[in-house]
């Protein structure tokens, strides 16, 4: 993990992708054309049923902006390794490194 941040009010963490795993993980990219310090508002950035998303596997050399819960956000800290877990969300690597 590189830095944490916030992300609309909310508690976030800015990723660098230095490993491609095996799993099958998707993350939906979102247009920077918003105010990212107003507080956020599912209403206003929702995804009507039947529109499209822009959706791929993160790469290496990506670098991702996730917002978190709190309880993630304390248990981290800079240059800890994550990997992806349940729900969209990320956890401390454990065993070998980070």
């Amino acid at each position: 993990m590189r830095e944490k941040t916030e992300l609309w009010g909310m508690e976030a963490l800015v990723l660098d992708v230095t490993v491609q795993g095996v799993d099958e993980i998707y993350m939906v990219e979102n247009e920077w054309d918003i105010n990212d310090s107003e507080e956020y508002d599912d209403t206003a950035y929702s995804v009507a049923i039947g529109e499209y998303v822009k959706m791929r596997r993160p790469k290496i050399g990506d670098q991702l902006i996730i917002s978190v819960a709190t309880s993630v956000y304390t248990g981290l800290n800079v240059n800890d390794t994550v990997t992806p877990a349940a729900n969209g969300t990320v956890a401390k690597k454990t065993g070998g490194g980070g």
